[in-house]
């Protein structure tokens, strides 16, 4: 069912299932029709870890590592989504700090890398779904966080690209997040 009650009634019917999910789950249509219990699990589940970011109104998130298969954001998406929203302090959450240290450090309102753990990334996830703002990354981390903060109400604004994929032309996005249209880095 395109609309996710389907899946929904399955998994609610017994607290224990054999229902194994697989395949790319970033859609509203699938959240949505469980917001509420869905919100308030991972929101529970985030309560143990420290604020990260504080002093920034703005989080962006940078997915690069092994990720050329979908297309990588080119720095112009981040710097286009910045100026957008007005150039806000912020912070990064990414999968390379070196990178992105050396490449945002130049504009106006960064505020660092946050130091997150690949051995933990609930830490990075939880920092972004905490921010007012959110620029994201084509990534089912980002778009998660972006959905759980929008559902909590922390984040009010959220930033996406236009192309999310160069596999299936997907568009998961909300029509209330707002778009940047800057083309995917081909490998």
């Amino acid at each position: 069912n395109n609309d996710g009650t389907t899946l929904r009634d399955a998994l609610q019917k017994e607290k224990q299932t054999r229902v194994i999910c697989q395949g790319y789950w970033q859609d509203a249509r699938y959240a949505d029709s469980v917001a509420a219990e869905l919100a308030a699990d991972l929101k529970m589940h985030g309560d143990r870890y420290p604020v990260a970011g504080n002093g920034a109104d703005c989080i962006v998130h940078v997915r690069r590592h092994d990720y050329g298969h979908h297309g990588l954001l080119p720095f112009a998406y981040y710097q286009a989504a910045l100026a957008h929203c007005g150039h806000p302090r912020f912070h990064v959450v990414t999968d390379e700090p070196n990178y992105c240290d050396y490449v945002f450090k130049r504009l106006p309102g960064y505020a660092g890398v946050i130091k997150g753990s690949t051995a933990d990334p609930w830490s990075d996830f939880f920092a972004l779904s905490r921010s007012r703002l959110q620029i994201i990354a084509n990534s089912s981390f980002s778009w998660w966080s972006a959905w759980l903060g929008r559902a909590t109400g922390s984040t009010s604004s959220v930033v996406a690209p236009v192309e999310w994929s160069l596999m299936d032309g997907a568009n998961p996005c909300p029509v209330d997040w707002q778009r940047i249209d800057t083309p995917l880095t081909r490998p």
